[in-house]
This record gives structure tokens, sequence and C-alpha cells, in this order.
């Protein structure tokens, strides 16, 4: 089965021969990134942000990596080999600067789902997919054997550093390892990823009748949405049930759901977890998006709908979606929201929200929800820059970047062009009717129900 590319046939949104304005919005983002490249000494490549164009990364969320994907999807979408040729580029970047090893001190964030080594195993293979060329294939495969390497050095998965979470941590990890087994066909893989939700198991704590982590083990932070919390590992558990068949993950997903749901707001059929804690900021704070709100945690009740085709599951993703429809978004924050305005990008805000809204268009058809991803990304293209140079987006670097509060233009999949880019592609294939999406290993959206079966 393949899971990295998703062609669905929905019911047509408008007719073919409409101007394709978000296409067209996507290419314009393609060509402004291209043209920030700088030079490195692997070649010319695009930075991190072009206000700080010496900052240069490989990784999935804000790197090279991401804007790969990009251009392969574009590539897709249009068929013009320019955007091949990118993606190329950025490939052989990849290939250039994989590290020789992971030691304990180059771990943390090399080695997590959106850092340098499996972000570059997964752009790598999904040009493979594109090129054939052998190169790219062993090019992956170097960045799973790192994460093995690793392994042996460390007396397995126990001396791991003590991130527990999909976006810096094991369960992230775990998931790049099951996308090793599942895609690339490195059965070993699957044994890794086993060992570490067993770990995960091992940290797991029992509370409000079901079950939550720490961000850390050495820390008592709780962010329990979807980047840093319950949401991310029961999502990655109830996935390492899926390819394996374990019942004991199946149970901890469970638990993480129910823990989720007991912490909940829940009026009105809606549903948003908090924030986190301990800190006196968080309290009574909610989010939208991937990372700490319903965008992401949503997630995990679909992949148990998918495993289980409970329809509670199902029910409580669309609580989710009301959960977003409740904060004002686009426009000003409600109580417990947050002040003006909503974060943009696509891991804390407005666009990852119009991302989730696609997403159940395609898995239900329900037009609502294309119509609210296509008003917040109308909103999100009002607040971009378009020259000469093409489309990009600038905001405020945030306060854990070097530098914060100082302007930026991000090329990346998380804050940058490149992701904006992605939403604008996928809002096009919806309104044509059809999806060209590379499946990230976080991702549920597009395999349908009980796909392992």
């Amino acid at each position: 089965m393949r899971w990295y590319v998703v062609l669905l046939l929905l019911p047509v949104a408008c007719t073919q021969d409409v101007e394709r304005v978000y296409l067209e919005a996507a290419q314009e983002a393609a060509a402004w990134v291209s043209a920030t490249s700088v030079e490195t000494p692997q070649g010319p490549i695009w930075p991190v942000d072009t206000f700080k164009p010496e900052t240069v990364r490989s990784s999935l969320g804000d790197g090279v990596s991401g804007i790969v994907l990009f251009f392969l999807e574009l590539h897709r979408a249009t068929g013009e080999n320019r955007y091949l040729d990118e993606a190329r580029r950025g490939a052989d970047y990849l290939l250039a600067t994989l590290p020789e090893r992971l030691d304990a001190e180059s771990y943390h964030p090399a080695a997590t789902l959106y850092g340098r080594v499996p972000g570059a195993g997964v752009a790598l293979y999904e040009v493979y997919r594109a090129t054939r060329e052998a190169r790219y294939r062993d090019g992956a495969l170097r960045a799973v054997d790192l994460l093995h390497a690793y392994a042996r050095q460390h007396d397995g998965v126990e001396g791991w550093p003590p991130q527990n979470d999909v976006l810096n941590g094991n369960a992230g990890t775990g998931l790049f390892l099951l996308y090793a087994a599942r895609e690339m066909g490195h059965a070993p893989s699957r044994d890794l990823a086993l060992r570490l939700g067993r770990l995960s198991l091992d940290r797991a704590r029992p509370e409000q009748g079901g079950l939550t982590w720490t961000l850390r083990e050495d820390r008592d932070f709780v962010l329990p949405n979807f980047s840093h919390g319950a949401a991310g590992i029961g999502y990655f558990l109830a996935t390492l049930y899926q390819d394996t068949g374990h019942e004991e993950f199946l149970d901890a997903a469970r638990d993480a759901a129910i823990y989720l749901q007991a912490i909940a707001r829940t009026e009105e059929d809606a549903f948003v977890v908090p924030y986190g804690w301990p800190l006196p900021e968080w309290d009574g704070y909610y989010d939208i998006g991937w990372a700490h709100g319903p965008a992401g945690t949503a997630r995990l009740f679909f992949r148990l709908w998918q495993i289980t085709g409970e329809v509670a599951w199902m029910d409580q993703v669309h609580a989710c979606a009301r959960g977003i429809r409740q904060s004002g978004l686009p426009g000003t924050p409600n109580p417990g929201f947050g002040e003006a305005p909503f974060k943009p990008d696509l891991r804390f805000g407005t666009a990852s929200v119009a991302m989730f809204f696609l997403d159940l268009y395609h898995s239900t058809g329900e037009a609502s929800y294309l119509r609210s991803a296509r008003q917040l990304t109308d909103h999100l293209l009002d607040q971009a820059t378009r020259d000469a140079r093409g489309l990009r987006w600038q905001a405020p670097r945030y306060e854990f970047f070097e530098h914060p509060g100082e302007p930026a233009a991000f090329t990346g999949y998380f804050y940058g062009a490149a992701g904006y880019g992605l939403l604008l592609l996928r809002l096009d294939a919806a309104e044509r009717g059809t999806s060209h999406k590379i499946l990230l290993p976080d991702d549920p959206f597009g395999q349908g129900r009980n796909a392992t079966q």
C-alpha cells in the first residue's frame, strides 16, 4: 500500500475552465523561494529567513526538506520540470549535508521528525519516488541508518533523550521509523519503533482516568495537544498499533484520548483542549492550530476512527472543527483564544486550520469545510506581499527564535512560503476535485478507513 500521494475524486467544486488563482499564487510563492537562494559550500540553496540569509538548515519544519516537498507537489500539480529541478537541487543539498553520525549532543533536534535527519529522509525518499534516481533512495536509507546506529551506541532506546513528543522527541522519531518500514521497506525500523513505543508506555502518567505525558522526563511541563503532548504521543501509539497489531498500543492511544476528553472544554458540542500547565500565562488559554489546538489534536481521533470504525471518534473530529469556529477566526479572537491577531502559519495558526478543513472536506465531502478553507486562505492571501520577485509572507520572529520580534520572511514549511504554497496547491486541487498530497508521517488524512486492512 502507498501512503504518499492521495488521489481522491470528490464532487468538483468548480469547473475546469475557472481561473486557477490558488495555483497561480502557489507558483508566485515558488518564484519567490527560488529567488532567495544564497551561496553555500554545497551550492546555492534557500535560507530559512531572507532577513537572515546566513541561516540555512536541512530540517523539515523550517528548512530545505520542507521546501523540497513544496516543489515536488508543485511539479505534480503542473507537470513542469523546472519545479522538479528545484526539488532535486534541494535533495542534492540534503545528500551533501547529512551528518556522519549522531551523538548525544547532536541528537536533539537532529533526529526529530521535523528536524534534520528524518526530515531529510522523507524529502529524499519522495524525490526518489518522483525521479527513480537511486542516489536519493540511498540517501534516505542513510538517514534511517543514522537512527539505528544511535540506538546501537546508546543501549537501545533506554538511553535516548528525555523528549517524549511528536515535534521534538521520541514519538516523532517513531513515526519516521514507521514511515521508513512502510514506505522504504526497511523492516528493522518497525522493530525500533516498537521499542520507542514501549518506552512511551513506560513514561506514561495515569491521570483523569486516562494517560498523559510531560513534554520531557526532566521537566513538569504538560502541553497536551498534538505537537508536544498526549494527542501526538497517542497518535504515534495508535499508528504503531495500526502497523504492528500490538493491542497495548491501541489501548494506550484510547487512554490518551480519554485524558483529552476529560480536560477539554466542550460547551455547545465543541472540543478544545487547554494549552498546558503549569505556567500562569497558560491558565485558561486555548489555541487553534496544528501544534496546540484542535487542528492537530483531531488527528488522534481521526486515526482512532480509521482503526476502529467507531463513529464516536469521527464525531469528536467534527467537534474539534466546531471548537475552532468558536475562536473567532479569522477575525478578533474570542475570550480564551489570546490576543489579536491570530498567528498565520502552518504550525500554530490560520494556515494549519485551513489545511485541517481541507482534510475534512476530502474525508467527508462536506462543502462547508471547503468554504471555510477558502475563506481562511483568502484571508492569508490578503496578508501576503506581492512584488516582481513573487509572493511572500512577512511576520515578526516568534519569541522562541533568536532575535525575537525582528521582521522575518521565512521560506519553509511551518512559517514560510513553502507551507503557504502547499496550502494553496491543495486548495486548488480541492476546487478541481483531486488531491496531489504527500503524506507526512504524522498525517492520517487521505488513507481512508481501515487503511491497513
